[in-house]
């Protein structure tokens, strides 16, 4: 499949209010939900939603199989199906910018998000807790970029993901001095 957010299949969840922060949140174990620090598993006014991912392709998927998902889901109705054609219309930034030096391939570690081992609520609470602050300090350290252009002087704490941020820095600061340009953080 083209998209890989979420695994084919069918599976049930609510969405609500996190009541500390007040924010959209859902009981979701999904990576896609953990990567965004979107899970929680304390919600008020919540509501439940089953959410069913399938790939139809119209070479490989035959008319019964459609209609085996249709009756699945119980689509006996018009349905209304929401496309965010944003895919189709934008590529990734990432992948083109300094396509020299692999640009993409050098900020997957940066961001990359480990799932806990269980789906045991307070490991999903910690895992969380965890990416919400990694998220925090890569948007300090890039903002500190963006104003700086480099992390020399930066007072915070020099962390493993300070480390791979200012290794990653003099590489695309290298790299856009060849080009004759600023860095776009």
């Amino acid at each position: 499949p083209w998209a890989k957010q979420f695994r084919d299949g069918t599976r049930a969840f609510h969405v609500g209010d996190q009541p500390t922060t007040g924010l959209l949140r859902v009981d979701s174990t999904e990576p896609y939900y953990l990567s965004d620090a979107l899970y929680s598993s304390h919600l008020i006014n919540k509501r439940k939603l089953t959410l069913t991912v399938a790939e139809l392709s119209d070479m490989s998927t035959s008319k019964q199989t459609i209609q085996e998902l249709a009756e699945t889901i119980n689509i006996s109705q018009p349905y209304v199906l929401d496309i965010d054609l944003d895919f189709f219309s934008t590529g990734n930034p990432f992948l083109l910018q300094y396509e020299n030096i692999g640009l993409y391939d050098l900020l997957e570690p940066i961001f990359e998000l480990k799932l806990p081992e269980s789906d045991d609520e307070k490991e999903m609470e910690k895992a969380v807790e965890l990416r919400e602050r990694q998220l925090e300090e890569l948007e300090k350290l890039f903002l500190y970029l963006e104003e700086h252009g480099n992390l020399e002087k930066y007072e915070g704490e020099k962390t493993e993901l300070f480390d791979k941020v200012s290794r990653l820095s003099d590489v695309v600061i290298a790299e856009a001095e060849k080009l004759g340009e600023p860095p776009d953080w």
